[in-house]
């Protein structure tokens, strides 16, 4: 994860550094008429309102400074604002802006866009293997420029869930966090259930592998001894596939 945000940090200091290169791009003659870098502050955060409605959550968009020292030629059309290519808007990324006049200029201003949302959180500290409740839960505001994993908003996609890590109290919780319960555990006994042409036979089995709603597990047949696969249907019952 460190190197990860190191290369990332190293990157966006690139594109910080590309920028001040193009801000030295276009210089005006003397006595003409100079850009206004508030100008250009106002058109990137028009432009990321537009592109981020309200609807989508509770948002704060900031607009880095510009160097009071960059000088560009008056833009005499509309400043064109722009998205990058993959790039995306949102958290810290940049966004061009462009002056497509007879002596054009292009610079990238650094921005960070939060969108918030409600989200799902361990209400308490949850050790690994509990199942959770709704009780268990609480909702907050979460930064989803942060929730890359994932995020959950509604309780029944949670509650039920097993733990497969220990969260602390106000994490918000993932899809790599959860998982569905063992409803089949590794030596218990099961009940075997092959059906074909409308017909149902059931034995007496034993799981030879834990299992949840829907795995393949191996099973082992009592009467034949043989081992086969099935899938799991409910508690203590897995059908075999033909």
């Amino acid at each position: 994860m460190y190197r990860y945000r190191a290369k990332r940090k190293s990157g966006y200091c690139l594109i910080l550094l590309w920028s001040m290169l193009l801000f030295m791009t276009a210089p005006p003659a003397m006595g003409q008429a100079v850009q206004s870098l508030e100008a250009i502050r106002d058109a990137v955060k028009a432009f990321l309102i537009q592109q981020n409605p309200q609807t989508q959550g509770r948002r704060e968009i900031s607009v880095g400074k510009l160097d009071a020292r960059l000088r560009l030629v008056m833009c005499d059309r509309k400043l064109r604002v722009f998205k990058p290519p993959g790039s995306r808007l949102l958290g810290h990324t940049t966004v061009g802006v462009s002056c497509e006049s007879a002596k054009p200029w292009k610079l990238y201003v650094p921005v960070n866009i939060r969108i918030y949302k409600q989200v799902l959180a361990a209400r308490h500290y949850l050790p690994r293997g509990t199942v959770i409740r709704a009780e268990d839960l609480e909702i907050i505001d979460g930064d989803i420029s942060t929730l890359g994993r994932g995020y959950f908003s509604e309780y029944q996609n949670v509650a039920g869930k097993v733990v497969k890590q220990a969260l602390m109290a106000g994490k918000v919780i993932n899809p790599y966090h959860i998982d569905n319960p063992k409803i089949v555990r590794r030596g218990e006994s099961v009940t075997i259930l092959a059906s074909t042409d409308g017909f149902e036979i059931r034995m007496k089995g034993k799981a030879m592998m834990d299992g949840t709603s829907g795995d393949l597990i191996k099973v082992k047949n009592l009467k034949s001894r043989r081992i086969v696969e099935g899938r799991v249907v409910a508690s203590g019952l897995v059908k075999v596939l033909f």
